[in-house]
């Protein structure tokens, strides 16, 4: 029988109403049809570095390689007003990391889209990728269209994979969509907020913030023709945006400002652990009328910090061109690190739960601010035996602050947005207990690595254990694998960032007075943005950044770059294909003088005109021990990188990246040495380590003669 049989028989017995009633039912049911999720074979498809089974209709996965991919067709996915997803089950006892695609028939580099991790279980679970939003050029609604996913960089990981199928989203799932619509469009408002914010002249200015003895002294002007009255002087805490007035329902202290001649002076009482004098505490003018609250001046950081917890250290020892190294621990000894001729060495500093705010096993009670608080005593002491060998050397030591996603479960230390498919999160500066426990970690590290030589270096139980750059996270430009904050517009991103990189600043140079705080940018200087709210072209924080002084107080910050190669698997960087100017949209070290040219430029400079210090604090050159060619190559780089860099004046230190090759970096082999082995515990060295140690010496020379042929222009 025919529908049309159906719907007659059913109008005469029922009538008209229940006709049109069932009608609808049977359009419904057409629209589903239409909506049901296509089933997907893998038995045909190309695979990569993996060996690969199918048996009951599971597919069979284990990695065998660095690059481990598959790669079949999707269905056709006409538009059907809801986003298609690419759904699986997954069973992987350790999860999958870093997990990629591309989509077409043709895919380069610049297709690549960041897919969700495979979650490790112990029995299959969902997983599912919203190809409408993440690669909707994987969607053609006439042709079968290529899919590729990358299963992270490790070999050895075993994946089993059933019910392969293309689906449209599920209610729940748009409902989901929605709230994240709305979520993005409060986003881009406080985006347009905080732009307008720099970008805008104010009525108000505070000119100084100082700490004293037991208040804090602010001063500041009003323009001509500006109402005076009903101004108050608020603070401004770590988890606060600037550019957001306070609230009526918001508790804040409020301070009357009186104005003379266009200006004020206001002390408020503090004394040495009052909360107002903590790190990334800042001051703002407001104007309250009735239930009104206006901002009418940008916030303003101290200018002087409190010289009561400052240590009496000499000055950082003059560096340019510096010789050092990153990931330096007690692999090595003080004598090697000497042997090498090193002045400089980083060192890397996990933030997570190193501080706790209640008792907990491992842990030993630490006063800070007056608080009682406990510190994880076998991570720190680790820490100290590495920063006690390096000072032995005596090298300037960077620490770099690190949150890895790793401790997002429980830890209020990372940032609530942050996206697992990150390495590093961005500090939790969003609650009053996230930026209390950040400050407070930064205030312990801050108190017990300003502990140098003053003089009495040679009274017993003298420890040297001072580190006076801190690296502020990892390369920021590139957040959304190592400062993860989840998915933000850079207005909203960099606001975070910079209350961050304060906070560190004032906790300190509150110790040690010659300590700098470094923002941290790879190469990738002024590239275009191919995925928007997850990378950010490293000129543009830098002007932003340094409008961020301008507008709140400047502060003596550093750049800690990362000048790779063009392609981080070549390592002949003369041969690099870069422009020489500002626009440039890479910067290695065949053009590091243009960097070297902006730093040097009056904007760039700190506020008493002295150019702000370069860390060239990671970068290297690839070079297999397999490749006689790559480590002649290696060799030559080095010697090459110091010929430019000691024509950059603002360049204060080169840390290579890194001592010995590491198994775990995506097949690149780095290392001045090769990798470990339980003959050769720190690799055997490579012709670049026998370079590295005779840059700096009259054997420097003879190398440069051997070597030069490789980089000199003909």
């Amino acid at each position: 029988m025919t529908p049309t049989s159906v719907f007659q028989l059913i109008c005469r017995s029922l009538g008209t109403v229940a006709f049109l009633s069932c009608c609808a039912l049977f359009c419904d049911r057409a629209v589903a049809d239409d909506h049901e999720p296509v089933a997907i074979s893998w038995h045909a498809a190309r695979v990569h570095d993996a060996d690969f089974k199918v048996v009951d209709d599971t597919y069979l996965i284990t990695t065998t390689g660095n690059d481990p991919f598959i790669q079949f067709e999707l269905p056709v996915a006409k538009a059907i007003g809801r986003d298609w997803y690419l759904s699986m089950e997954t069973f992987c006892t350790e999860g999958v990391a870093s997990v990629e695609g591309y989509a077409g028939r043709h895919p380069t580099h610049d297709d690549l889209v960041n897919l969700p991790n495979v979650d490790s279980s112990e029995g299959w679970t969902t997983y599912h990728v919203n190809l409408s939003r993440l690669a909707p050029a994987a969607l053609d609604p006439d042709r079968p269209t290529p899919f590729r996913i990358d299963w992270g960089m490790k070999k050895g990981v075993r994946l089993s994979v059933r019910n392969v199928r293309l689906r449209p989203a599920t209610d729940q799932e748009r409902e989901q969509l929605e709230s994240e619509s709305r979520i993005r469009r409060e986003k881009e408002l406080l985006d347009e907020q905080i732009d307008q914010y720099i970008q805008s002249p104010k009525p108000v200015s505070i000119e100084r913030v100082e700490h004293q003895d037991q208040s804090i002294l602010i001063q500041g002007h009003v323009k001509p023709g500006v109402a005076t009255d009903q101004l108050w002087l608020v603070p401004r805490r770590g988890h606060e945006i600037s550019a957001l007035p306070i609230t009526t329902k918001q508790p804040s202290d409020k301070y009357p400002i009186d104005v003379v001649n266009h200006r004020f002076e206001v002390q408020i009482p503090a004394g040495p652990n009052a909360p107002l004098r903590y790190p990334g505490v800042r001051f703002q003018v407001i104007r309250k009328i009735a239930d009104q609250v206006d901002l009418v001046s940008a916030a303003r950081y101290p200018d002087q910090l409190d010289p009561e917890l400052a240590r009496s250290l000499p000055p950082v020892p003059s560096l340019q061109a510096a010789k050092g190294l990153t990931c330096l621990d007690v692999r090595f000894t003080s004598e090697q690190i000497r042997d090498l001729g090193l002045q400089h060495g980083s060192v890397n500093v996990v933030m997570n739960d190193l501080i706790r705010m209640t008792p907990a096993p491992g842990y030993e009670p630490i006063t800070i601010r007056g608080r009682e608080v406990y510190y994880d005593i076998h991570r720190t002491r680790g820490l100290d035996r590495n920063i006690e060998m390096l000072r032995r050397a005596d090298l300037t030591v960077a620490a770099i602050l690190l949150i890895p996603l790793r401790s997002r479960s429980g830890s209020p230390i990372v940032h609530p947005d942050a996206d697992p498919a990150g390495v590093y999160a961005m500090p939790n500066l969003t609650t009053g207990e996230g930026v209390d426990v950040f400050t407070l970690t930064c205030d312990f590290l801050a108190d017990r690595y300003s502990q140098g030589d003053n003089g009495n270096g040679t009274e017993p139980g003298f420890v040297d254990r001072r580190v006076d750059h801190w690296i502020v996270h990892n390369e920021v430009d590139a957040g959304w694998s190592w400062t993860n904050m989840g998915e933000q517009p850079m207005n909203v991103f960099l606001d975070h960032y910079f209350r961050s990189m304060r906070i560190v600043d004032a906790a300190v140079r509150n110790r040690n007075p010659h300590a700098t705080a470094f923002i941290s940018l790879t190469h990738m200087w002024n590239q275009g943005n191919p995925k928007p709210w997850r990378w950010y072209p490293a000129k543009s924080i830098m002007e932003a950044l340094m409008a961020h002084c301008e507008t709140e107080g400047d502060f003596p910050w550093g750049l800690a770059f990362h000048p790779y190669p063009e392609s981080l698997w070549e390592a002949d960087t003369w041969n690099d294909n870069i422009e020489n100017d500002f626009d440039a949209a890479t910067i290695s070290i065949k053009n590091i003088e243009v960097l070297d040219r902006f730093m040097h430029t009056e904007r760039a400079r700190r506020s008493d005109g002295t150019v702000r210090p370069v860390l060239l604090s990671e970068q290297g050159f690839h070079s297999p021990e397999d490749r006689p060619d790559s480590l002649q190559i290696q060799a030559a780089a080095l010697l090459y990188t110091f010929e430019k860099i000691r024509r950059c004046p603002s360049v204060v230190a080169f840390d290579y990246h890194r001592p010995v090759d590491h198994p775990n970096e995506g097949g690149l082999r780095l290392g001045l040495r090769g990798l470990p082995t339980s003959e050769h515990p720190i690799g055997r060295a490579k012709p670049g380590w026998d370079v590295y140690r005779a840059i700096g010496t009259p054997a420097e020379a003879a190398l440069r003669e051997q070597y030069e042929p490789l980089y000199a222009a003909p």
